[in-house]
């Protein structure tokens, strides 16, 4: 049986194109930010989960999607990944944002308990990071790997085992400076966390219509966690985005807090997918 990433390189076709290497921009000082995604996807034949240990990926996939945005980018891979491999459900199961410093590792989520997988920061510029991807299986040898990523792209180790991950994807991306700076304005204070979320209606001419789409709102959160405001910074389906903003002026979330942990106002983005599998 074939190691899981040369069979996606094989379905999905999404190697990443050669980056240029005229005008070297220079060097990144201090680190990058890092966003990782888990995700588990099983079959509908839970069969083919069965066989024990982890299937070591022989290399890294970059996705680009060209004219998309981060968020976009994931909502398209998730989908090809699940046509791909024919995959019943596709689960976020966990993620987490590195702050990596050059030649520092940190562990990214893992799917299952024994595996651990590491992110090296190796060097970075202003267009793409270069990483180096650890997996420690106790009891094996470690696989390391490198891979360059362009600023905001996503790539990709992947494996199988058994039934507790039949499919295992661990998705990571480099932070652009915009959103480096983003994240700095959060330094000190605890995020917003939602407390109660409703569900925005799908609009059933949409449904019949099977339009999609991903839209971006900028809350303006109270001390107190309610939504004062939502406006829409990204979007294509006006009913949809409409649906997005009544939903997200319901949302009530665990306010966010300063340094001193005292409640304060803020804005925030969110962002609400919709989509018909």
């Amino acid at each position: 049986m074939k190691p899981i990433l040369q069979l996606l390189t094989l379905s999905i076709g999404i190697l990443s194109t050669p980056i240029a290497r005229a005008a070297e921009p220079a060097p990144v000082v201090g680190g990058v930010i890092t966003e990782v995604v888990l995700e588990v996807g099983r079959p509908a034949a839970m069969s083919v989960g069965a066989a024990a240990g982890v299937m070591r990926p022989l290399t890294v996939v970059v996705y680009e999607g060209q004219g998309l945005s981060a968020v976009e980018r994931l909502v398209k891979l998730q989908l090809e990944l699940r046509e791909s491999y024919r995959l019943e459900s596709l689960e976020k199961v966990e993620s987490a944002t590195l702050d990596l410093a050059v030649g520092e590792s940190q562990a990214a989520p893992a799917p299952i308990k024994g595996l651990n997988i590491l992110l090296k920061l190796v060097g970075a510029d202003d267009i793409k990071a270069t990483y180096e991807v650890r997996l420690v299986e106790k009891g094996k040898e470690p696989v390391v790997t490198s891979v360059a990523v362009k600023r905001s792209q996503w790539a990709i180790v992947g494996g199988r085992d058994g039934e507790e991950a039949p499919y295992f994807f661990v998705l990571f991306r480099p932070l652009t400076p915009d959103e480096e700076k983003e994240e700095a304005r959060w330094k000190g204070m605890t995020r917003p966390k939602v407390i109660t979320k409703v569900t925005p209606a799908y609009p059933e001419e949409e449904r019949q219509a099977r339009a999609q789409d991903v839209v971006v709102l900028e809350l303006d959160l109270r001390a107190d966690g309610t939504v004062a405001g939502a406006t829409p910074i990204q979007g294509k389906v006006p009913s949809l985005v409409e649906a997005a903003r009544q939903a997200a002026m319901q949302w009530v979330y665990e306010p966010a807090r300063d340094a001193a942990g005292k409640p304060v106002a803020c804005k925030f983005t969110v962002t609400i997918v919709f989509k018909l599998h």
